[in-house]
């Protein structure tokens, strides 16, 4: 059996950046989702990139330590809560927004609120109640 041998593989500029994560997080996180699909499209290097960008921006627990110090004490109020994030709140947001969007029923709403300013946050009424 003939003994394998290695070769360096020289990338193209291109996929140089597609392989570079910060590089590749930076500029995704300005495009829509239908644009870094259509880029996924292009090529092999380029879909592999779609897809490791995709499984890290989708990840819950960057997006809640956005917003959370603490994630286990809010995934225990969430779970305690029946509280939910709506689909609709796709990746961009934990890129471009500082919202985090949540469903909760009316009865928990007090308990919501006392988490929410142990945590450091103050509430106000908006005028839409």
């Amino acid at each position: 059996m003939a003994n394998a041998v290695e070769r360096t593989v020289a990338l193209t500029p291109s996929q140089a950046v597609l392989y570079d994560v910060y590089i590749l997080d930076t500029i995704f996180s300005f495009l829509s989702f239908t644009d870094i699909v259509s880029i996924g499209r292009t090529c092999r290097t380029a879909r592999d990139a779609k897809r490791s960008y995709l499984r890290r921006a989708e990840d819950d627990n960057r997006r809640i330590s956005l917003f959370f110090p603490n994630r286990a004490a809010f995934r225990a109020m969430r779970h305690e809560l029946d509280l939910s994030a709506p689909r609709t709140q796709s990746f961009d947001d934990a890129y471009r927004s500082n919202t985090f969007r949540l469903i909760v029923n009316r009865p928990h709403l007090h308990e919501l609120g006392t988490f929410l300013e142990s945590v450091g946050y103050s509430l106000r009424q908006d005028g839409n109640t």
